[in-house]
């Protein structure tokens, strides 16, 4: 497992760069390679085959700490990984960056996510229980699609619905759909969220959490 660190791995350098010396440019750190994307930020660019990833928050390369804010697409595509941790420092998740990875049971997201790209985790069939955090605002077409028909638990933590397409959870609409406290109403009319067989709204909301209902805001 690759564990949550920024100590003194310093890497290997594919390219060249500026500002701290190191922009845009590559280097491999605990056996996956990231890309440094501004002067403290990087993105991870390819993963490794583990049968548990945590990805780290921080990474050090050229002694300078960089937080990884964002999973490339393709990362992880087709790799043998079955169960994964994305930390709260990770804003995207890129398109099918965990795509046609047959293995893969279990992901814990992190408040923090913004984004999961088109295709992210498309065709997953071992994910049959997903947990959306109250920060994603938008999830792509098919990320979490699949080319069968397959149950299981989604988890949406958000009291207003993320913007979704009409196949983001294509194959998974046997599911259930669990949604925060007197919420349910809200994704029925929501685009494209009505397309589960079940809605439950059976989450706990947070306190100050604020969330719109027929074109007003509530808290």
């Amino acid at each position: 497992e690759i564990e949550d660190s920024s100590s003194d791995n310093n890497g290997s350098d594919d390219n060249n760069g500026d500002d701290n010396g190191n922009n845009h440019e590559s280097f491999e750190y605990s056996s996956m390679t990231y890309q440094v994307t501004s002067n403290n930020e990087v993105k991870l660019t390819q993963g490794r085959n583990s049968s548990a990833v945590s990805i780290p928050r921080t990474v050090t390369y050229n002694n300078i700490s960089y937080t990884v804010t964002e999973i490339a697409e393709n990362a992880f595509s087709g790799y043998i990984v079955k169960r994964l941790t994305i930390p709260e420092t990770v804003r995207t998740i890129g398109d099918h960056a965990f795509s046609s990875n047959t293995n893969l049971y279990q992901v814990t997201f992190n408040e923090g996510l913004q984004t999961i790209g088109t295709g992210a985790f498309e065709n997953n069939y071992a994910l049959t229980e997903i947990s959306i955090p109250r920060s994603v605002t938008k999830i792509g077409d098919n990320a979490f699609g699949t080319d069968q028909e397959i149950g299981g638990q989604v988890y949406c933590m958000a009291s207003t619905p993320p913007v979704i397409s009409s196949t983001s959870f294509s194959g998974r609409t046997n599911s259930t759909l669990h949604v925060p406290i007197a919420t349910a109403d809200i994704y029925q009319r929501a685009s494209n969220w009505n397309a589960f067989s079940s809605i439950s709204d059976d989450l706990g909301s947070t306190v100050g959490e604020s969330f719109t209902y027929s074109s007003m805001t509530y808290q």
